[in-house]
């Protein structure tokens, strides 16, 4: 395209320079001839005065008229010469014009000028006509109007007509619009980009469980189910695959197959587990995929980072990440509860990492996110008191600005203990050190981080985490002990403390209580997410002094909390049979422990699976507060309007917008996100 503009622009400064070399050339062609005849003329005429009259009167009044005769005939010659340049100027113009305008009739560019005034076509030449013309003989105004709207915001892009892919070019200066047959160019660069190298890498999620209870003869049969399913994904999709441990397959295709995996939403994730539930396996697959134009290696690194994503979100899931840092991860799956189940040697190899590196540090401290809750308090005690066993320095960051009352309780009655550990974020800031650590409990998003500032000052960073990893992740995290089928974070702590089995700090009665009554949050009074290693955690905390009376005391609802929630769950509508969506008025603002508390309690009505509330808390964001049985992914809708959490538990908070605005949104997605899973439920009941 720019080829065929160049060689016009310099077919016309061609005829430019011709014309004024040739302008200027007859301007001044003749000027020394006519000085020669002149000076010739005036010789002979002076020569004639001087032998006639002798008189030096006569001679001045020869010598006069010699110079006026030669101002006539200088005048004259310059008339004549600037007439003829006008006429050659006229001339060359013509036949550039009439050279250009049979070089746009006959050159294969479709060539069309629209009016600055109104913008519509003035002239087109005949192969922009070949182009809009359609089938029945008549040009195609419209879609040459679309084209133009589009080149209008984009000077340079590509525009289909029929069969053909057209490169579109606008001239803004001379409203001329110039159409370049670039198929071939772009079948080239599609070309390029869908046969990228791909590399894909599938884990079976729970094999080792199932190993260690089923039969050498089951364990070949199930062997031999996961490679044939594999082997005939590969095959269906033209794949090449290797199996490199009972439970890891190695994929390898370009971008085309990845795009239809795509499309198909990794539609194969839900058929293996329909097949594994009807041999009543609780097995699903976790898949990591990347792709680029960079070496083999790289690709290979970012696939398995991705399929590590996968399984700490949960497992039953695809990440696709392009091996380009600047790109985010996609999410396919994820329909089901956490499927990956943790087991006691990773938390004892998780406790020996993080001893080990807390030794090489001088001073630790322990967040959780904005807004505490219990979960986030509790585990970030149990992390201090983890980490105190191991340094002096051990510290729990809290902010007095961002405290619910129940935090604002448990807070008072660890000060009237004596807990020096516990720190304000306002002093926190200046105690940090190029050596200090940070451990982020009960969250992994930069974004929900109880101080962004704050965060920035570490270089080393642990996080230990019970909800699913997104991107949102700390690049410097140089531990992630995130187990997404754990109940709660401090479920996850309290593990580690008891492997941990220190003598020199044990767990208070005080710091007991508030991890049991983290546990409790999360797990909706041990009703939701609980499995049996959640009640040996709560034996455990039973043995270090936990009290019940100590947690009603914390937990406790007053008079005002309980009738914001009632009025919250009063503005509840039904938008499905089984769905409530409730929402605060605009002018009113609630505490974020009251939305949750009116979503827990909407869930406890009959017939309900899932409820959400949004309304503006005290902080002037706009919250929602989702819960969930165990049908409606609320995690995956969380996700949609910038939050996050668990499949049945999850939350946001969103600034900028009106209570209105964000119920719209969300009341979207939930149609969305709900007709999905259903439809998935009624092809699994099919098959």
């Amino acid at each position: 395209m720019l080829y065929l503009l160049g060689e016009i622009r310099f077919f016309l400064g061609f005829m430019v320079k011709w014309r004024n070399k040739r302008s200027m050339m007859k301007k001044f062609r003749f000027a020394p001839i006519h000085l020669a005849m002149a000076g010739l003329i005036s010789f002979i005429i002076l020569a004639i005065c001087l032998r006639l009259f002798g008189d030096s009167l006569a001679m001045l009044a020869a010598l006069m008229l010699v110079l006026a005769l030669l101002i006539v005939l200088f005048i004259q010659q310059q008339r004549v010469s600037e007439l003829d340049e006008i006429e050659q100027i006229h001339y060359v113009n013509h036949q550039a014009e009439g050279s250009l305008a049979s070089l746009l009739d006959k050159m294969p560019v479709g060539v069309i000028k629209i009016s600055e005034d109104n913008g519509d076509v003035e002239w087109f030449n005949p192969y922009a006509e070949l182009i809009f013309t359609t089938e029945d003989g008549d040009f195609d105004a419209d879609m040459l109007k679309n084209i133009m709207k589009a080149a209008y915001s984009d000077s340079g892009h590509y525009a289909t007509v029929g069969d053909k892919k057209y490169s579109v070019y606008l001239d803004r200066a001379s409203s001329v619009f110039y159409f370049f047959d670039a198929s071939n160019e772009y079948e080239a660069t599609v070309g390029l980009v869908t046969t990228r190298p791909v590399i894909g890498i599938i884990s079976v999620d729970n094999y080792d469980d199932l190993e260690d209870v089923v039969s050498d003869t089951d364990i070949s049969q199930i062997n031999s189910f996961v490679a044939n399913f594999v082997a005939e994904f590969s095959e269906q999709f033209h794949m090449f695959y290797r199996r490199v441990s009972m439970d890891r397959f190695y994929l390898f295709t370009d971008y085309t197959v990845l795009e239809q995996l795509m499309e198909n939403k990794f539609s194969i994730i839900d058929q293996f587990r329909t097949e594994a539930k009807n041999r009543e396996l609780s097995l699903t697959l976790s898949m990591g995929f990347s792709y680029g134009d960079g070496n083999h290696d790289e690709i290979g690194r970012v696939a398995l980072l991705n399929l590590n994503l996968a399984e700490v979100r949960g497992g039953d899931q695809a990440v696709v990440k392009e091996n380009n840092d600047n790109m985010n991860p996609i999410f396919f799956g994820g329909g089901t509860a956490s499927a990956v189940k943790r087991t006691r040697t990773r938390t004892r190899a998780m406790m020996t990492a993080i001893s080990d590196k807390i030794k090489s540090v001088d001073q630790v401290f322990v967040v959780g996110h904005r807004n505490l809750d219990m979960d986030a308090l509790g585990s970030a005690l149990g992390m201090q008191l983890f980490a105190s066993n191991i340094i002096e320095k051990a510290y729990v960051v809290y902010d007095p600005s961002q405290m619910a009352s129940d935090i604002e309780r448990s807070i008072t009655k660890l000060q009237q203990e004596g807990a020096d550990y516990l720190v304000p974020l306002s002093e926190a800031v200046n105690m940090v050190t190029n050596r200090s650590l940070l451990i982020m409990v009960d969250h992994s998003k930069i974004s929900l981080t109880l101080s962004k500032d704050f965060f920035d000052q570490f270089s080393q960073i642990i996080v230990v985490d019970h909800h699913r990893r997104d991107e949102d992740f700390p690049e410097n995290a140089v531990i992630a002990y995130i187990e997404s089928g754990a109940s709660s974070a401090s479920e996850l702590v309290t593990e580690l403390i008891q492997f941990q089995n220190s003598k020199k700090n044990r767990l208070s009665k005080m710091q007991a209580s508030l991890l049991m009554a983290g546990i409790m949050l999360d797990t909706k009074g041990f009703s939701s997410r609980v499995t049996s290693r959640t009640f040996d955690v709560a034996s455990y905390l039973r043995t270090r002094g936990s009290d019940s009376v100590v947690i009603q005391d914390i937990s406790a609802t007053n008079f005002e909390e309980y009738r914001a929630i009632n009025e919250l769950i009063l503005n509840g509508k039904k938008i499905l049979p089984n769905v409530i969506v409730a929402a605060g008025p605009e002018e009113n603002t609630y505490d974020t422990v009251v939305i949750s508390k009116a979503a827990d309690t909407m869930l406890s009505m009959s017939g309900i699976e899932a409820t959400f509330v949004v309304s503006k808390n005290t902080k002037g964001y706009v919250s929602i507060s989702a819960r969930s049985r165990s049908k409606i992914n609320v995690q995956r809708i969380m996700e949609k309007l910038g939050g996050g959490g668990h499949f049945n538990l999850a939350a946001a908070q969103i600034e900028g917008k009106t209570v209105s605005e964000v119920l719209q949104s969300l009341n979207q997605e939930i149609m969305d996100q709900v007709i999905k899973e259903e439809v998935i439920i009624d092809e699994e009941k099919k098959g």
